[in-house]
C-alpha cells in the first residue's frame, strides 16, 4: 500500500512537473492569425485608440486564409498603435532567438509606415529602466506594398524575464501582417542581428572600461573596395603622366618600360570596368525605360543571387540561409556579392588584358566607365536627396513617443543619428539639397567635375556617420564615395595645377 502511494506520488509529481515545463515553454500564439474570436485574433493584444482599427481579412493573406490588418487613419489620436504579445523568458535565457514576420503596407498619402518591435526586460528591482535589449526598426521603417519578410534577432541575457514583441503602425496607412514566428536558433545559424544597435547602460559602462561591445569600425571585407580604388588609380597612371617619350630618352628603354607597365595598366582599367559594372547593375536601368527592362533586370538579379549562393556554399563555407533584405546594406549576402564581383573582375580583367592588343592609353574605355558611374551616382544622390527633402518619403521622421521616452543610455548610436536628423526638418532638407545639387551637376559633362567634388564632400560626411555610429550601410556608402573619387581622379593633374 505504501509502495503504491509512493509510486502514485511520483507519477503525480512527474505529471505536474511536465505541465509546469509546458507552461514555461515560450510559444508565440496564433502567428498565422487563423484563430479568431469576435473578429479579433486570439493571443494578440491591441489597444483601441480613435483612428486605429484592427481587422482580420481573408482576401489578402500570405499563408493560410487570414491575415491581420491594422488601419491607421490620418486623424488618429495617437502617434502609433501596437499589435503585440508578451512572454516569460525563463526557458530561453542565454539563447539566441529570432522574431520574424511578413508585412506589407498600403500607403496612399506617403507618410505612413509600420515597424516590427522587440523588447527584452529584466527584473532589477530598485533600478530605473530594466530594458536589456530593444529594437523597433526606427531606422528602417517598412513602407513596401509587397509582402516581404522582416526579422529581428537577439541574444537573450541571462537575467531576462519578459519579452514583448509585435508591430507598430503609424498614420496614415494600412499595414498587413502574417506568418509570424518566434524561435530559438543556434549561434552558428544566427543571421544578421538588428538588435546589436541597442546597448544597455551596463554595456556602455563595459565599453568605457575597455571591453568592446560593438562591431569593429572597419569590416575586413571593405578592404576589397579600397583595392578597387587603388587599381583604378594604377589604370590612370600612364596617361596622367603623359605616357610619352621624351626626345632625350632612349627609344629602346622606353619600349621595355612600356611593355613592363602596359599589361598592368590595361588589366587595372579592365578590372575597374568589370567590377563597377557588376556591382552597380541593374542600376540605373530600373525604371528608366518604363518597365520593358523588368524581365532583364529580374533575370540578372536571379543569376547573381544563384552565383552568390554558390560562392557562399562552396568557396566561403557559409551554408546558412540568407535572411530576407530589410534595408541593411551590410548583411552577409551583401559581402558575399562584393566578393563575387571582385573575383569575377579579377578573372575577366586578366583575360581581357591578355587578348586585347590595343594601346594602354584607352581613353574611350576610361571615359565610358566614368560616364556610367556619373549617372549611377547621380540617380542615387537624387533618390537619397528627395527622400530627405520629403518629396519621395521622409527618410528621417520626427522622433515619436517611443523614442522620446528613452534615456540617452538606452539609445543605440544609429538611433542617435536618426533622432538628430528627424528633430530638425530644415537641416534634413539642407542635407538633401546637397545631394540633389550634386546629382544635377553630375548629369552634365561640363559640370561633372564640380558635381563629383560636391558629392564627395557629402558622401565623406555620410560615410563617417555610418562608420562611427554603426549605421549598417557602410559598404554601399563607401562605394558611392569612391565613385566620386573615380570621377575626379583623371582631373587630378588639372585640379592640382
Amino acid at each position: 500500500m505504501i509502495r503504491c502511494a509512493f509510486f502514485s506520488l511520483l507519477v503525480i509529481t512527474a505529471l505536474f512537473s511536465e505541465l509546469a515545463a509546458q507552461e514555461k515553454e515560450v510559444q508565440l500564439a496564433n502567428g498565422s492569425f487563423e484563430q479568431v474570436v469576435n473578429g479579433k485574433p486570439i493571443g494578440w493584444s491591441f489597444n483601441s485608440n480613435p483612428g486605429f482599427e484592427l481587422s482580420i481579412v481573408k482576401d489578402n493573406a500570405l499563408v493560410g486564409e487570414r491575415c491581420a490588418c491594422v488601419e491607421a487613419s490620418g486623424d488618429a489620436a495617437g502617434s502609433f498603435i501596437n499589435l503585440g504579445q508578451s512572454f516569460d523568458l525563463d526557458p530561453w535565457q542565454g539563447k539566441t532567438v529570432r522574431f520574424r514576420a511578413s508585412v506589407r503596407v498600403l500607403d496612399e498619402q506617403g507618410n505612413g509606415r509600420a515597424q516590427l518591435w522587440f523588447r527584452v526586460d529584466g527584473a532589477r528591482t530598485g533600478e530605473i529602466g530594466n530594458t536589456l535589449a530593444f529594437d523597433n526598426m526606427q531606422d528602417r521603417p517598412i513602407t513596401s506594398d509587397d509582402w516581404q519578410y522582416y526579422e529581428i534577432t537577439s541574444k537573450i541575457p541571462e537575467n531576462a524575464k519578459k519579452l514583448f514583441l509585435g508591430m507598430l503602425v503609424f498614420p496614415a496607412c494600412k499595414a498587413f501582417i502574417d506568418d509570424v514566428t518566434l524561435e530559438p536558433i543556434d549561434d552558428d545559424q544566427e543571421t544578421e542581428t538588428t538588435t546589436d544597435a541597442f546597448q544597455s547602460s551596463n554595456s556602455r559602462r563595459a565599453a568605457i572600461a575597455g571591453q568592446s561591445t560593438g562591431p569593429p569600425l572597419i569590416n575586413h571585407w571593405l578592404w576589397l573596395v579600397a583595392i578597387t580604388l587603388l587599381l583604378f588609380f594604377v589604370s590612370q597612371f600612364g596617361w596622367l603622366n603623359g605616357h610619352t617619350t621624351s626626345e632625350n630618352t632612349d627609344p629602346h628603354d622606353s619600349e621595355v618600360q612600356a611593355r613592363a607597365n602596359g599589361w598592368l595598366l590595361k588589366f587595372a582599367l579592365r578590372f575597374s570596368v568589370v567590377y563597377w559594372l557588376l556591382y552597380c547593375l541593374p542600376s540605373p536601368l530600373q525604371g528608366v525605360f518604363f518597365g520593358w527592362e523588368t524581365k532583364v533586370v529580374s533575370w540578372y538579379s536571379d543569376l547573381m543571387k544563384n552565383v552568390d549562393r554558390w560562392t557562399a556554399d562552396n568557396l566561403l563555407g557559409i551554408t546558412r540561409e540568407f535572411p530576407a533584405p530589410r534595408g541593411s546594406g551590410d548583411m552577409t549576402r551583401d559581402f558575399v556579392h562584393l566578393f563575387v564581383c571582385f573575383g569575377i573582375a579579377i578573372a575577366v580583367g586578366m583575360i581581357w588584358a591578355s587578348v586585347d592588343g590595343r594601346k594602354t592609353n584607352d581613353r574611350w574605355t576610361n571615359d565610358l566607365l566614368r560616364s556610367y558611374l556619373r549617372y549611377v551616382l547621380a540617380f542615387t544622390m537624387l533618390g537619397y536627396g528627395l527622400a530627405k527633402i520629403g518629396m519621395v518619403m521622409n527618410q528621417f521622421p520626427e522622433p515619436g513617443i517611443d523614442q522620446l521616452h528613452r534615456t540617452w543610455g538606452q539609445s543605440p548610436p544609429q538611433n542617435v543619428i536618426w533622432n538628430f536628423m528627424g528633430t530638425s526638418r530644415p537641416y534634413t532638407i539642407f542635407a538633401g539639397m546637397g545631394e540633389v545639387v550634386g546629382c544635377l551637376l553630375l548629369i552634365w559633362r561640363r559640370t561633372a567635375t564640380l558635381g563629383a567634388m560636391v558629392t564627395f564632400g557629402v558622401m565623406l560626411n555620410v560615410v563617417m556617420l555610418n562608420f562611427c555610429y554603426d549605421i549598417p550601410v557602410k559598404q554601399y556608402s563607401f562605394h558611392l564615395m569612391i565613385m566620386a573619387i573615380i570621377i575626379l581622379l583623371p582631373e587630378a593633374h588639372r585640379l592640382g595645377n
